[in-house]
């Protein structure tokens, strides 16, 4: 078991414990976020443990079918993710606004607010913890368990404070209007959430080029053995969780010994493979659209 299904099988626990104490707080309780807690904390179990059964699939060597293995399935789980939040994200909006239009006062505040400073610290742990997974061995599934916790972390601090509020003030109007405007505020966070979860998921599911600086490590070590081949044709490269795949062709003319070229070859693939970590380079020799070297060399003129 890896980093990864570590931090998916301790959030599994931490959701369980999660589901026990927000169904325990929601007896009690009119509050929204008390009661959606629940019920999405249900819905977030499932899709950790479909994220649990993806990387351990993911892990599968290349084959016939697969040649660049099934990485890719964790950049299907950080859609999952996304998709779970959207429908937290369209529950809290219809929940809120009916809220708003018949406001209630909050019950059930006093002992809630034990549940969420608990939840806060836990989460807030939790958070750090999926921040160096995510620093150490960024991958989508990193990310959205650190995004995550971001949210419900947050989500743990609001919630405590209106609860503390309506303990505080019962008798006071305004106290009736914290909690839909919580459950507002924290759907703005959602919604930038799920933005960033679509955009580094599906980015590498749409076989992007790597970033500009992984480019530039790629160009740095081929001018530093310019002289081990003789044309650069071009170069593709794609992410995957894990892995960075990179395709050179390199062009070398007719008169280079062709122990030359796999020299260059062998060499050129060790120091960009030692400088991209993951990177799994693949050069591809074509013949140079240049002269061979005899046929550059200038003419001597007979007297």
């Amino acid at each position: 078991m890896d980093a990864k299904e570590r931090r998916v099988v301790v959030s599994m626990a931490t959701v369980t414990a999660a589901i026990l104490l927000s169904g325990a707080a929601s007896l009690g309780s009119n509050v929204l976020v008390v009661r959606l807690d629940a019920v999405g904390s249900l819905i977030e179990l499932v899709a950790l443990a479909i994220t649990y059964v993806a990387l351990r699939r993911a892990k599968a060597a290349p084959s016939d079918d697969f040649n660049y293995g099934l990485g890719k399935l964790e950049n299907l789980c950080g859609l999952l993710f996304a998709q779970v939040q959207i429908v937290y994200l369209a529950v809290f909006v219809w929940l809120a606004i009916g809220r708003l239009g018949e406001p209630a006062p909050p019950q059930g505040a006093g002992w809630g607010v034990l549940l969420y400073v608990y939840g806060a610290v836990v989460t807030g742990l939790m958070m750090r913890w999926s921040a160096v997974l995510n620093r150490e061995s960024p991958s989508p599934v990193a990310q959205s368990l650190w995004r995550g916790y971001q949210i419900k972390f947050w989500a743990n601090v609001t919630t405590g404070t209106v609860l503390a509020l309506a303990a505080l003030f019962p008798d006071q109007p305004l106290t009736q209007y914290l909690d839909p405007l919580n459950v507002l505020a924290l759907c703005t966070l959602r919604l930038r959430n799920i933005h960033r979860m679509l955009k580094e998921s599906g980015r590498d599911l749409l076989d992007a080029a790597v970033d500009e600086h992984v480019r530039l490590i790629i160009l740095r070590e081929l001018a530093r053995r310019f002289d081990a081949y003789d044309d650069l044709l071009g170069y593709e490269t794609r992410r995957s969780p894990g892995a960075t795949f990179v395709t050179i062709h390199l062009g070398f003319t007719a008169d280079r010994p062709l122990a030359d070229v796999f020299d260059a070859v062998e060499t050129l693939t060790r120091s960009i493979e030692e400088h991209v970590p993951g990177a799994r380079v693949s050069i591809v020799p074509h013949k140079a659209n240049l002269p061979a070297m005899a046929e550059m060399e200038p003419r001597r003129e007979t007297a």
